[in-house]
């Protein structure tokens, strides 16, 4: 979970809480690996109109 958050954080421009995350996730001695939600698109096409 915390990996799509900060994936998704830094896609709208919010780095800065991103990489604060991530550093607290570190302290707690946890690993985290990035990925961005946004990045894939979605499984159906939708209608515009």
């Amino acid at each position: 979970m915390t990996r799509r958050l900060v994936g998704a954080l830094r896609n709208i421009g919010r780095g800065t809480i991103a990489d604060n995350i991530i550093a607290t996730m570190r302290a707690a001695v946890y690993t985290v690996n990035e990925a961005d939600p946004f990045k894939a698109l979605p499984p159906m096409a939708f209608a515009s109109g």
